[in-house]
């Protein structure tokens, strides 16, 4: 298991809000991203890192990944 970050994003690309969450490996942890990030639906886009490792530079509520 390993700690994990998501940091939520304002339309014009400012951290605005930051969950910190344990998952069992990168894959997991992207689906956690995506429930949050539906869950927090006045967010439109996140970042996910794991310590100093940014595992997905993007998460878009549409499913889609950069």
């Amino acid at each position: 298991m390993a700690g994990y970050r998501i940091f939520f994003m304002s339309d014009d690309g400012h951290i605005k809000h930051k969950e910190e969450f344990v998952a069992e490996d990168d894959q997991e942890a992207l689906k956690c991203a995506r429930t949050f990030l539906l869950a927090l639906s006045q967010y439109p886009s996140c970042e996910l890192w794991q310590e100093k490792r940014k595992v997905c530079g993007e998460v878009r509520r549409e499913g889609t990944f950069a």
